[in-house]
């Protein structure tokens, strides 16, 4: 128990449980409101279920490269660029769809931006949880992790469908 409070205590696994939470429910929502955005505008499942699997094809694919670049460039600027570009690309969705001006490729286009960050950059805040504790704080850190992203998982889905409507 003490070394939980150890953790809540440390001011740079805070700041990290912070962004990595956002992280976490930004995802969650995203892929749940993908595909419903994508219906709305194309009016077609086959459209919105190729741009859900465009998604994650893309997304994985670029992870396998995501994990050398994380690896070789310091962790600090990737995981800021990866919330900018986010934020920048969402916020245009967002623009565009309240303007009634969304259309299918934009989407498209946004959505592969977004998946190639996210498998590019997007691992850099679980690598650098290592060096923000300690070893021996390491394996509670990351059971607090795996639960809330767990937690955060299920509650996405209803917590984006309410967001949709």
């Amino acid at each position: 128990m003490s070394g939980t409070r150890e953790l809540w205590r440390s001011q740079g696994y805070l700041a990290w449980f912070t962004a990595d939470t956002a992280v976490a429910v930004g995802t969650a929502l995203r892929g749940f409101a993908i595909p419903l955005i994508a219906f709305s505008v194309s009016h077609s499942l086959a459209t919105a279920g190729w741009l859900a699997t465009l998604s994650a094809a893309l997304q994985q694919g670029c992870t396998l490269l995501g994990g050398a670049i994380v690896d070789r460039h310091e962790r600090k600027p990737l995981i800021i660029a990866n919330a900018i570009i986010q934020t920048l690309l969402w916020t245009v969705v967002s623009v565009l769809m309240i303007g009634g001006r969304l259309n299918i490729i934009m989407l498209f286009a946004v959505v592969g931006i977004a998946a190639c960050t996210t498998g590019l950059i997007g691992e850099a805040t679980d690598a650098a949880l290592r060096s923000i504790i300690s070893m021996r704080e390491y394996s509670k850190a990351r059971s607090i992790n795996e639960g809330r992203d767990a937690t955060i998982n299920m509650a996405g889905s209803p917590i984006g469908g309410i967001l949709y409507g």
